[in-house]
């Protein structure tokens, strides 16, 4: 895992995608851009990928969340290198009053929080769901 610093510096570099990736055979549609697949990577946190990954046929079949889903990562203030808890949120917008809401008993990811998106795409010709950074958007 990279430092913190190492991470934000990292992100701030992202200002747009080359390629899609799948992070995982279980992903189904969904990919990720260079800068998602990179932030995997760098913060050790395909865990997160898959969390989204497994809300994807439940936001299939939201009309609102299969054009556009705003995912939240959120982690609890704990010492410097320890586990904490950590909040997962999908919004169909920021201030959504009925999001996706999952639990993360224990991470260890480096950041406060960090904010994605997943909207349709196409690969191949073929539809996809993509995850990507907001700056990359």
């Amino acid at each position: 895992m990279k430092s913190i610093a190492e991470i934000r510096n990292g992100l701030a570099q992202m200002t747009g995608s080359e390629a899609y990736h799948r992070l995982s055979p279980l992903h189904g549609r969904m990919l990720c851009t260079d800068g998602t697949a990179w932030l995997a990577e760098a913060a050790d946190c395909f865990w997160l990928f898959d969390i989204i990954a497994s809300y994807q046929p439940q936001c299939a079949k939201d009309k609102d969340l299969r054009d556009f889903q705003v995912w939240t990562l959120t982690c609890e203030p704990a010492p410097e290198g320890k586990m904490r808890k950590a909040t997962v949120k999908c919004e169909r917008d920021t201030g959504d009053r009925n999001p996706i809401v999952q639990e993360i008993p224990l991470t260890d990811f480096p950041l406060d929080s960090i904010k994605l998106y997943v909207e349709p795409g196409e690969c191949g010709g073929k539809p996809v769901m993509v995850c990507l950074l907001p700056c990359e958007h």
